[in-house]
């Protein structure tokens, strides 16, 4: 009997829409996130180039916080599709279909033929991880990575297989274009072969070594070839080593217990240790043993999500997002784990086709919901909706890509610049001296560089909107 996959594949992408449905159609961003469509998208119109991206006339006009790639990439689709807001959050949710794609071809890799169909259930894992659910609504850069880690993984097992160099080399491309996304989170990729060998004896120890050591080489010969042909990319990841990675490891402190890391991932992987024990206390009685291999597979993965975690302990910045790129191979080992547990799960169902339906009309009815919320969602307001309206009350007065002052404190309150200049391309200065056509203060403020301006009555709660009437007099 054809296994009821179906219902459970619904499950996951209701359970999904659910949660990111909302946050990911309306209004308002995480900052990083709104950075990075500000940067695809003036890139898209021109403003920097692919190794010289932009960001505003006042903050960022050369963007060497991170590689361009992924940036590029999201670019492509404000070419193609045009400036709404929705674009960058139709990018995020593409990135999050292509990496469940990728986890179900991983796990058909290493899986036996009769449980090849329980691909579900490494997705549904995955989608159960709250910053899953998060970072596609928040647009940031793991999204993509995440896409060439993955693939990078898919390449490795694929080469088990057979045409080992040409995977090799699949895999190398993957942790260039991973390099090119989001820098050295990428690297975990080149513990693949290793925890293949010491966690799974998968592959022996020669060949690991080797493997290790071509891989390394295929990456140094692509990266070569880049800088033959693209010079400027060389300019641009020196400018990314010592303007990011340099001054993140020296400066950059965001928590007080370097180990903080672990409590992230051990935090994202509660809901995947509750839908275990759920699966157990329902499969125990009639499950089979663990097919040959599973355990060991799982140890493997265990590994390399470990080899992209533990090596943030390095440094004190430290972002939980910073570890979805790993979030894949914690979800297939944690459903290698169960497989026996919702094996037996799926034979029951199958053998009861009233049962079966129903659980499908659940998972439907979860999936129409969540588009029903998402739909009601588009265009509201949601992260940051009470500045929002103020912005989008300002945008209404302001001219098209122009430079208005603000006061310092404003000028540092980084997400205001992203939403002006992805909006309506406007770019904030606090440059003293500096009076231009229109100002922004807090509300009810007036700093004594207004003594040129005069209020504008707009119905705001956070910001008043000022403009020059008379010339500045020289000082």
């Amino acid at each position: 009997m054809k296994s009821p996959a179906l219902p459970f594949y619904l499950l996951g992408a209701g359970i999904f829409l659910l949660f990111a449905g909302a946050p990911l159609f309306s209004n308002g961003m995480f900052l990083d996130g709104i950075w990075y469509a500000v940067v695809s998208h003036n890139m898209a119109e021109g403003l920097g180039t692919f190794w010289k991206p932009y960001m505003t006339a006042s903050m960022y006009a050369e963007f060497y916080e991170h590689p361009p790639l992924a940036l590029g990439l999201q670019s492509l689709a404000f070419k193609v599709f045009g400036d709404s807001r929705f674009i960058e959050r139709w990018y995020s949710l593409l990135t999050c279909i292509l990496t469940a794609g990728l986890i179900r071809m991983i796990w058909r890799e290493i899986s036996d033929y009769a449980h090849k169909s329980l691909a579900w259930l490494p997705i549904l894992c995955w989608v159960l991880m709250p910053l899953v659910t998060w970072s596609a609504a928040n647009n940031i850069l793991e999204n993509t990575l995440m896409i060439f880690t993955a693939a990078g993984g898919w390449f490795f097992l694929r080469g088990l297989k057979g045409h080992r160099w040409v995977h090799l080399a699949g895999a190398a491309l993957c942790f260039v274009l991973g390099f090119l996304s989001k820098g050295p989170f990428v690297g975990f990729l080149l513990a693949v072969p290793g925890c293949m060998w010491l966690l799974g004896g998968k592959i022996s120890f020669q060949r690991a070594f080797v493997d290790t050591l071509a891989l390394m080489g295929m990456i140094g010969a692509m990266f070569g070839l880049l800088f033959l042909i693209q010079p400027q990319s060389w300019t641009f990841l020196n400018e990314y080593f010592h303007v990011q990675v340099v001054n993140s490891l020296q400066n950059v402190q965001t928590v007080d217990n370097r180990f903080n890391i672990l409590y992230k991932i051990l935090h994202e992987c509660y809901p995947i240790i509750g839908l275990g024990v759920a699966i157990w206390l329902l499969g125990r009685k009639s499950a089979d043993d663990y097919p040959e291999g599973s355990l060991k597979w799982a140890w493997v993965m265990l590994g390399i999500g470990l080899a992209g975690t533990l090596p943030i302990i390095i440094s004190m910045k430290q972002r939980g997002f910073y570890l979805v790129p790993t979030f894949p191979f914690f979800a297939i080992s944690a459903s290698l784990i169960m497989v026996p547990y919702a094996a037996a799960i799926v034979k029951w169902l199958s053998l009861r086709k009233l049962g079966l339906r129903i659980f499908q009309a659940i998972s439907v009815a979860m999936i129409l919901t969540g588009i029903g919320i998402s739909i009601h969602a588009a265009g509201d307001y949601g992260r940051d909706k009470d500045r929002l309206r103020n912005i989008d009350t300002i945008l209404e007065v302001l001219p098209y890509e122009t430079i208005v002052r603000v006061p310092k404190w404003l000028y540092q309150t980084n997400d205001i610049h992203g939403y002006f200049h992805r909006y309506d391309r406007v770019s904030l200065s606090p440059e003293e001296g500096f009076y231009p056509e229109y100002a922004i203060v807090g509300k009810g403020n007036r700093p004594e560089f207004l003594r040129f301006y005069d209020r504008v009555e707009l119905e705001t709660t956070h910001y008043d909107l000022w403009k020059r009437q008379r010339e500045p007099m020289k000082e």
